[in-house]
């Protein structure tokens, strides 16, 4: 498990802003970074821009029903 050991940071709004930067900055500090964003282009934008070391997902975070599921998927990751 080669991330085991990594540190892991869950980084809400990381599709802009400074949500972004945040995601990115932890990324090239070598934490394992999942985010959430709102369109398909965001995600791709920051699947692109850290080389794949943030795992983008769409979440809308005010629908408790879709954090939940988020934070179930986050944690199930090896």
């Amino acid at each position: 498990m080669a991330n085991a050991n990594k540190p892991t940071a869950a980084v809400t709004g990381a599709g802009g802003g400074l949500g972004r930067d945040i995601a990115l900055a932890l990324a090239a500090k070598n934490y394992r970074v999942f985010g959430t964003a709102m369109t398909p282009g965001e995600i791709a934008d920051l699947r692109e821009a850290s080389g794949g070391a943030v795992t983008p997902t769409h979440c809308d975070i005010t629908d408790e029903s879709a954090v939940r599921n988020w934070a179930r998927d986050v944690a199930t990751q090896d």
